[in-house]
């Protein structure tokens, strides 16, 4: 297969290419869509990035690393992936601001999808949403459609394990470490558990009483959170409400309702109690906007943080 000469873009914003790397070649944005890049000259972009030690070298170089992924047969652009994987986290650990910090955590979780990693990109999708000060349409949409395509798996043993990293299927994929750039600064309290996953147990309307097609589910739950590779793990149960009713008394139903699930969740393994706490957090954690009933019945959730 003959390499094409450039590589073209289809997204993102612009940057001169460099020879000799100097603190004034730094870039001040993305790469622009449809601009061309030598494949010949990655090398500097890699210079480039190692020299400015900032977001937008790092996150330019990781896109330029995803792109000519998508040219290469699977092994050397799988190479090319893990590459893009490298530099997406750089940018996203160093970003200063939140916003910059999210738009890296989406192009790590679109390289993801590339190499067939769904579940796990939908885990760094949210922590993009949930980072993100005002979440742009398109990535509150590609994170919901996705979250609502893995719903059904999403009380499976494999999907839990993969979720939080502990699967051999995703052991080759590193958890980031992520941490808000602008943490101090933000309006708003931004939980970012290292590893958490949402469940999907179901309620009858306006109560903690669990439907009865949830059991399946709350038995691969249970039996998933025993497994020993949880052995030196704890968790917190915590339910979400949507946006609809008042908030103190949605704040009251969430609690009940994970309280219900601790208890359902004892019962099936007593041994579990005391690896469990329970939190409500109402409609205060929404991680989709929009006024529909996918986003309402997607932001009803049960989150299971493990730590």
């Amino acid at each position: 297969m003959q390499k094409s000469k450039y590589l073209l873009f289809l997204v993102g914003l612009s940057i001169a290419t460099t020879g000799n790397a100097s603190t004034n070649d730094c870039p001040t944005d993305l790469i622009k869509n449809n601009d061309k890049v030598r494949i010949d000259e990655i090398d500097n972009y890699s210079a480039l990035a190692e020299k400015c030690q900032d977001y937008y070298s790092y996150s330019n170089l990781g896109l330029i690393y995803s792109h000519q992924g998508r040219g290469l047969p699977d092994e050397e652009g799988q190479d090319n992936y893990d590459k893009a994987l490298d530099a997406f986290d750089k940018a996203q650990s160093i970003a200063t601001r939140n916003e910059d910090q999210s738009v890296a955590l989406e192009h790590y979780a679109d390289v993801l999808l590339e190499k067939g990693y769904k579940i796990e990109a939908l885990s760094i999708l949210k922590k993009a949403l949930k980072l993100h000060p005002n979440p742009p349409y398109i990535l509150n949409e590609k994170t919901a459609t996705l979250d609502k395509e893995l719903r059904d798996s999403a009380t499976s043993k494999d999907f839990i394990l993969r979720s939080s990293g502990l699967s051999t299927f995703s052991s080759n994929i590193k958890l980031l470490t992520i941490r808000p750039a602008e943490a101090a600064a933000s309006p708003k309290t931004i939980d970012l558990p290292e590893s958490s996953v949402d469940i999907s147990i179901h309620f009858e309307f306006d109560s903690a009483k669990i439907d009865p097609d949830s059991q399946a589910a709350l038995l691969t739950l249970a039996n998933t959170l025993a497994d020993p590779k949880f052995r030196n793990k704890k968790f917190i149960l915590v339910g979400h409400t949507d946006s609809r009713g008042e908030g103190e008394y949605n704040l009251n139903l969430s609690k009940r309702r994970a309280q219900q699930v601790y208890r359902e969740l004892e019962r099936i393994n007593p041994e579990l109690a005391n690896k469990m706490q329970i939190k409500g957090a109402g409609e205060d954690e929404l991680l989709y906007s929009g006024d529909t009933e996918l986003m309402h019945w997607l932001n009803r959730r049960l989150e299971v943080v493990i730590k």
